[in-house]
C-alpha cells in the first residue's frame, strides 16, 4: 500500500499481539528496513537480528559469516520476522534471514509500498494490499485527535461542523494526513479558527502544521510510479 495507509502501524499491532503469544514464537523481530536501490544496511540489520535472538556476533567477522550464524541460530527457534519500509528487493539469506518454509520455524510479514517488491521476495501467496479507510473509521480517527472541547463543539455547532467535516473529507480517508491534520486543528476553539483551517487546507495545505513532513513522506510513492503515470497524477489533481 501507499506512504501513510498505516502499513508502519499495522506491524507494530502484529508485534505486540504476537508478543503476548510466547507459547507459539519464541521471538518477534521487528525491524524498519528503509533500502534504497544501492544501499541496504547489512551490519545493522543482522545486529538487530543478533540482539534478538541472543547470538553473540564478532565484529571483525565478514557478512556472509555473521548470517551464516544468525542462520544456525533460527533454526533453533520459533520466530516472526516483521520488515518495515522494504524499498527494493534483497536476498534474505544473505542478511541471515531463513526463507520462510515448512523445514523451518520462521515466518515473515513484510510492508512495502510496492507490490512487485512484495512479489519478488516470494509473499506473492498472501498478500493484503491496504486501503484508505471508509468514511466512519476514517472520522473516528480525525476525532481521536481533537480535544474534548473541539468535539462538543463539533456536535453542538452546525458552522463548525461543516467546516471540520470539509478538512476532513480533504484527507482522503489515508490515515497518515488523518493523524496529522487533525492534531493540527485539535485545539481550535470557534467557527472563524475552523474556517481559517479548512481554507487553508483547500488552498495552503503546506501551512498546516505537520503537513510538509505528511507530504516528503508521500513524494516517495509518487516519484516512484513511472513518467506516464506522474504526468497523469498532476492532471487528475487538477481535474478530479
Amino acid at each position: 500500500g501507499w506512504g501513510g495507509g498505516g502499513k508502519t502501524t499495522l506491524l507494530n499491532e502484529f508485534n505486540n499481539a504476537l508478543e503476548k503469544k510466547r507459547a507459539d514464537y519464541h521471538v518477534v523481530i521487528n525491524i524498519e528496513v528503509s533500502n534504497s536501490e544501492t544501499l541496504l544496511n547489512v551490519v545493522d540489520i543482522q545486529q538487530m537480528i543478533a540482539d534478538r535472538l541472543g547470538v553473540p556476533l564478532k565484529d571483525n567477522d565478514s557478512e556472509i559469516l555473521r548470517a551464516k550464524v544468525l542462520l544456525r541460530a533460527f533454526k533453533e527457534t520459533k520466530s516472526v520476522l516483521l520488515l518495515d519500509d522494504v524499498r527494493n528487493e534483497f536476498s534474505l539469506e544473505d542478511e541471515g534471514i531463513p526463507t520462510p518454509g515448512r523445514e523451518n520455524h520462521c515466518k515473515l510479514i513484510i510492508a512495502s509500498r510496492s507490490e512487485d517488491v512484495c512479489i519478488k521476495m516470494g509473499a506473492h501467496q498472501c498478500l493484503i494490499e491496504m486501503q484508505c479507510l471508509e468514511k466512519e473509521a476514517a472520522w473516528e480517527v480525525f476525532c481521536s485527535n481533537l480535544t474534548r472541547r473541539a468535539k462538543r463543539e463539533i456536535d453542538e455547532n452546525n458552522a463548525i461542523r461543516e467546516h471540520a467535516m470539509a478538512i476532513f473529507r480533504s484527507c482522503g480517508g489515508l490515515p497518515l494526513a488523518l493523524n496529522v491534520v487533525g492534531r493540527a486543528v485539535a485545539g481550535s476553539k470557534d467557527p472563524r479558527e475552523w474556517r481559517r483551517a479548512a481554507k487553508a487546507m483547500k488552498a495552503y495545505p503546506s501551512r498546516i502544521p505537520g503537513v510538509d513532513d505528511m507530504f516528503a513522506k508521500l513524494k516517495y510513492s509518487y516519484d516512484r510510479l513511472d513518467g506516464a503515470l506522474q504526468k497523469c497524477f498532476p492532471y487528475c489533481s487538477f481535474f478530479p
